[in-house]
């Protein structure tokens, strides 16, 4: 067993259970975003360019859209669409802007699962419990049945059915007539599960209906009243209903559409009908409150792997995460919803605390080419920007106001953004402790490969009650050189809960602010020390190498 013991800020390190990581991502407090940054003025010009050139084709001349970006605070910048071809005998809403309203379809998931974590958090419910605690008579519901689609099964090899059996609700009705919760439990009490218990997860609409029935047998009203009291009114989604909108506010593509569809029992699947603004106002509220709903969750955090290697299930969010914009890992929680003639999606990146809503009327190849557009020009604009304030924030030389004591720490933002705050140079007392021996020594095989030290906000305050004093720590991170590297190298666990000296965290730094939020204070907890920091700044030498002009990373 080797230990790695660094002594000033070790990395306690069993190597089968803790692997030491390459290029670990930065992490960061959250940056303050406005519409009037000017790096987001430039870039939300050149999204706007790219949308217009993209509805250019004449594939979307019946199509419609709304986009909207915006931070945990204020609706950053949004841009919408109106579709050239229309349906003359059904006009709807004449000019699309933010408040006009679309069906968001599977989205509406999200909105179940959030009554059911409120449910939770009362007391009313429990994740834990089996759904049979809340449904005695657990049911399913089939969709989409292609019988119902194919008016000749016999070209595609089917034998000819009659539907004698069959409900008599919902698309088996020509959506005449919307399922009742009393069609399901007739229908198909003995479905098996597609997987056993606890095995596999996969997408599901048959989940939601229950958790929509759960939700009414524990609170003893309606779904639709639930969600509108409980989250629609609370969040101020006032154009947001499960009821059918006044044409006036709709987005009615032309052609087949869902627009007048009534999802009845499947209203907690699929119902929901909202605009771009409203779902920017929850995507603020889900931003700001993910892990505060229950102590039960993180509301965000990937729950079971899906098939890809970069995707995740969560509930009920769909996970993705890259490292092909920012040549590093960047997580999008997201949830797409489609019904025909609709197509949504909403993307969190909680990492800088940033919404995103996609909403169209019409062709689904259109919210493809709308999602690459917006997201990765914006996430290397917002990446800049982060990294700029995080410079402006904390960077710099701070130095012992006690003229004996040699102490000083040196921080710096790399400009690429790679790593975040680094430290580059710490003296304590006159000793060098980034080169001392003590450190090589406790890199044990890895001694002669190149590290640096990143710092890592906790989001905790010294002082909770007045939110002063940033509890940091700082984590020793390997240096991925050379062309060569094994599988394993990939993996990688972090353990940032360090060895104590005299009852304090060897690796905790505490920043002191002033009122605009910038540090003047570097607290070294272990060391008893505080050091000041001079009134310079690295901002200048971030902004000489922008990531917006690296040729990798062009807008």
């Amino acid at each position: 067993m080797r230990f790695s013991i660094l002594s000033i800020f070790l990395v306690h390190i069993t190597p089968a259970a803790v692997a030491p990581c390459y290029d670990s991502s930065p992490v960061y407090p959250l940056p303050n975003l406005s519409h009037d940054i000017p790096e987001l003025q430039d870039v939300f010009d050149s999204i706007g360019a790219s949308l217009k050139q993209i509805v250019s084709d004449k594939a979307f001349d019946t199509s419609s859209f709304s986009v909207e970006v915006t931070s945990s605070q204020e609706t950053l910048w949004s841009s919408h669409h109106t579709a050239s071809e229309r349906d003359n005998s059904r006009v709807g809403a004449e000019t699309i802007d933010g408040r006009s309203v679309y069906r968001i379809a599977s989205i509406t998931k999200v909105f179940t699962v959030l009554g059911v974590l409120q449910q939770h958090a009362a007391g009313n419910l429990s994740l834990d419990d089996a759904i049979t605690n809340y449904i005695e008579d657990l049911i399913a519901l089939a969709q989409s049945d292609l019988i119902n689609g194919l008016p000749n099964p016999t070209i595609v090899g089917l034998p000819p059915l009659p539907k004698k059996g069959l409900i008599h609700c919902y698309e088996y009705s020509g959506y005449h007539k919307p399922c009742t919760e009393k069609d399901m439990l007739d229908f198909i009490k003995g479905e098996l599960p597609l997987f056993a218990p606890n095995q596999q997860s996969t997408y599901s609409n048959v989940a939601f209906n229950l958790l929509g029935l759960v939700l009414e047998n524990v609170t003893g009203i309606s779904y639709t009243d639930y969600v509108t009291s409980a989250i629609f009114k609370p969040t101020s989604m006032n154009s947001t209903t499960l009821e059918k909108p006044n044409d006036k506010f709709a987005v009615l593509p032309k052609g087949k559409n869902y627009w007048d569809v009534e999802e009845g029992v499947q209203r907690p699947t699929g119902g929901i009908y909202a605009s771009s603004s409203d779902m920017s106002r929850f995507l603020r509220y889900v931003l700001t409150q993910y892990n505060g709903i229950t102590s039960a969750l993180n509301w965000i955090n990937p729950l079971s792997f899906a098939a890809g290697g970069n995707s995740f299930y969560g509930m009920p969010w769909e996970i993705f995460r890259s490292s092909r914009i920012l040549d590093r890992p960047t997580t999008f929680i997201t949830k797409g919803g489609g019904v025909p003639g609709y197509f949504s999606y909403i993307i969190l990146i909680p990492e800088y605390g940033l919404g995103v809503t996609i909403l169209v009327g019409g062709e689904l190849k259109l919210l493809k080419q709308i999602r690459e557009a917006v997201t990765v020009p914006l996430l290397r604009a917002v990446d800049y920007v982060t990294m700029s304030q995080l410079a402006e924030r904390y960077s710099g030389v701070y130095v012992s106001g006690n003229g004996s004591l040699n102490s000083s720490l040196t921080l710096a933002v790399d400009p690429d953004s790679r790593h975040g705050l680094v430290v580059r140079e710490f003296i304590s007392n006159g000793t060098d402790v980034l080169s001392s021996l003590l450190l090589r020594l406790a890199l044990g095989d890895d001694a002669d490969k190149s590290w640096r030290v990143q710092l890592i906000p906790t989001l905790l305050y010294r002082d909770e009650l007045a939110q002063k004093g940033e509890l940091w720590r700082m984590l020793v991170v390997l240096d991925r050189t050379g062309s060569e590297h094994g599988i394993w190298d990939d993996f990688c666990n972090t353990d940032v809960d360090q060895p104590r000296y005299a009852g304090k965290p060897l690796n905790e730094i505490v920043f002191w602010g002033n009122k605009e939020g910038h540090a003047v204070e570097a607290e070294l907890s272990a060391f008893r020390v505080k050091l000041q920091r001079k009134p310079t700044v690295q901002q200048a030498g971030l902004k000489a190498q922008k990531t917006l002009e690296n040729t990798n990373h062009q807008i």
